[in-house]
C-alpha cells in the first residue's frame, strides 16, 4: 500500500511539473533546495527590480540574465560578498555588447545601468520578442532593414558557408571605409543605413547577421597596426577568422571583393593581426577557406610548381594562387610563380595583383 501511495505521489508531481513547463516554458523558475535555499533561474528569466544575491556566482548570473533580457536597470542587494574582488565592468565587457555602463556602489547595494549596443539589441529581438519593450526605436528600424537584406541575399537551400559568404560579400559591396558619418560609423547603422563604417561597424554588422542566421560568431578585439576589430566564426564545427574590413578594398572599388581574410586560420592572420588568443576559440582549420575551396591554396613549392604547370598547359590566362605556407624571407609568391612560368618557356607580358600571400597573374 505504501509503495502504491509513493508511486501515485511521484506521478502527481511529474504531471504538475509537466504542465508548469508546458505553460510557462523557459520562464519557469525551478527552485532547487541545495544547501537550504539556493535558487536557479532560467537565463530567460528577467531579473527582479530588486535582486537579492548571496554569492559571486549569483551576482554574475544576475548580470547574464539582465543582459539576456536587455534590461537597462538592476538594483542588487548583497550580503557577505567582497564586491571589490569582482570586476563587474570587465565582466560586462566580455561579449562587447554593452555601449555604456554606469555602476554605483553602497554598503549593501549595487545599482547597475546599462545601454546595449545596437547589434545586440537586434540579435536579442530576433531571439525573443519579449525583449521588444527594451529595444530602442533605432534598433527596431535596423532590425527591419536587416530582415530585408536577409530576404534579399539568403535562400533556404544555402549551407552555412554560403550564408556566411553572402553576408561577407554584401557588407563589402555596400560599405565604404570611413568616418564621415560620425558615431554611426562605429555601429551597424553605418553599414545598414549610411553605407560608411570603420572596423567596429563592419565586425558588429557581421556578428549581428551571423546571430540572425543561427551561426556561432565572436567579436575579436585586437590590433592590426592599430586597435582593430574582426570576427571568428564557426562553420561545420571548426573556427575561422573573418576580417570583413580588410576584405573591403581601400580606396573603395565598386564591385570588388577580396577574400584574403575570409575563413583563415590563426597562423595566417597572425602575420598582421594580434589578439589575446586565450580569450577566443582556436582557429586551425582551412577546410572552408575561400581559396582552399576555389582550389588555389598551395601548401608547398612543389604544389606551386604543379599548379603553374597545370594552369599554363591548360591555356589559362589567369592564374590565381594563395600561399598557405611560409616563404623564405625576401621571397614572394608572385616572383616564384613567374619564375616557374619562365621555366615553361613563357616570356610574354604579365599583369598581376599581389597582396601578402596571394597573387593573380594575367597572361597576355
Amino acid at each position: 500500500m505504501k509503495k502504491l501511495l509513493r508511486t501515485i505521489i511521484i506521478l502527481f508531481i511529474a504531471i504538475v511539473i509537466f504542465f508548469l513547463v508546458k505553460y510557462f516554458g523557459s520562464n519557469f523558475v525551478m527552485v532547487l533546495y541545495n544547501s537550504g535555499d539556493a535558487v536557479d533561474y532560467s537565463i530567460d528569466t528577467p531579473v527582479k527590480k530588486y535582486e537579492t544575491v548571496k554569492s559571486e556566482d549569483e551576482v554574475l548570473y544576475a548580470l547574464d540574465r539582465m543582459q539576456n533580457n536587455l534590461q537597462p536597470v538592476m538594483l542588487i542587494r548583497y550580503s557577505n560578498i567582497d564586491m571589490e574582488q569582482i570586476n563587474l565592468d570587465k565582466y560586462l565587457q566580455t561579449n562587447n555588447n554593452i555601449a555604456k555602463v554606469n555602476i554605483t556602489y553602497s554598503k549593501e547595494y549595487i545599482n547597475i545601468n546599462l545601454e546595449y549596443r545596437l547589434w545586440y539589441q537586434v540579435s536579442r529581438l530576433h531571439d525573443s520578442i519579449s525583449v521588444k519593450k527594451h529595444v530602442s526605436k533605432e534598433a527596431l528600424e535596423l532590425a527591419l532593414i536587416a530582415d530585408e537584406i536577409i530576404d534579399e541575399i539568403i535562400t533556404n537551400t544555402m549551407i552555412d558557408y554560403e550564408k556566411e559568404k553572402a553576408v561577407h560579400d554584401y557588407i563589402v559591396l555596400n560599405t565604404k571605409y570611413g568616418t564621415e558619418v560620425g558615431e554611426a560609423a562605429y555601429t551597424i547603422t553605418g553599414v545598414l543605413q549610411e553605407n560608411i563604417a570603420v572596423c567596429q561597424g563592419y565586425a558588429e554588422t557581421f556578428k549581428m547577421f551571423m546571430d540572425l542566421l543561427g551561426i556561432e560568431c565572436h567579436l575579436v578585439l585586437g590590433e592590426a597596426s592599430e586597435d582593430h576589430e574582426w570576427n571568428i566564426v564557426r562553420i561545420d564545427g571548426a573556427y575561422y577568422h573573418v576580417d570583413v574590413t580588410w576584405d573591403d578594398p581601400t580606396p573603395d572599388s565598386e564591385g570588388e571583393v577580396s577574400y584574403l581574410y575570409f575563413n583563415v586560420p590563426d597562423y595566417i592572420i597572425a602575420e598582421d593581426h594580434k589578439w589575446e588568443t586565450d580569450n577566443y576559440p582556436i582557429c586551425d582549420s582551412t577546410k572552408h577557406n575561400y581559396f582552399k575551396k576555389a582550389g588555389v591554396w598551395i601548401n608547398s613549392l612543389e604544389e606551386l610548381e604543379k599548379k603553374i604547370y597545370s594552369d599554363y598547359t591548360n591555356n589559362k590566362k589567369e592564374i590565381e594562387i594563395f600561399c598557405g605556407f611560409e616563404l623564405e624571407k625576401g621571397t614572394s609568391v608572385s616572383e616564384l610563380a613567374i619564375a616557374f612560368l619562365q621555366d615553361l618557356g613563357y616570356y610574354g607580358k604579365i599583369k598581376y595583383v599581389v597582396k601578402e600571400n596571394y597573387c593573380k597573374l594575367m597572361l597576355e
